[in-house]
């Protein structure tokens, strides 16, 4: 499932902030890959890290429909109809569970997203 190895390959990731001390930020021109990539069919989340000097690290989320046009290039949207709306629903959760673990704010993730127990909210 794409959501799966998106979600592993995120939870390996680092938090990635431009101009985070000690951290070198992209080369002029370069731009900063995502943080995190949580896709589920054609409905993808996109993580990016920030970096402020007086406020730290901190995480934006994108959320885009993938869609063929009529000349079936790939295009990207932001409106969702809808049968979309459950899957934005759950790639949101998704991202907020990693930004959660990247902040080690000590958020209880869901029983099978990281093996631990289930134990309710």
């Amino acid at each position: 499932m794409a959501g799966r190895e998106s979600r592993r390959k995120a939870e390996g990731a680092p938090p990635r902030a431009e101009g985070q001390p000690g951290s070198p930020g992209p080369a002029e021109g370069e731009r900063q890959p995502p943080a995190a990539e949580f896709r589920l069919g054609r409905i993808k989340a996109t993580v990016w890290a920030n970096f402020s000097e007086s406020h730290g690290p901190w995480y934006s989320v994108v959320v885009t429909r993938t869609y063929k046009d009529g000349n079936g290039n790939f295009k990207a949207a932001g409106s969702f109809g809808r049968d979309d709306l459950l899957v934005v629903g759950e790639v949101t959760r998704l991202a907020y569970h990693w930004i959660m673990r990247q902040q080690g704010s000590g958020a209880r993730i869901p029983e099978g997203e990281d093996g631990g127990e289930d134990t309710p909210f």
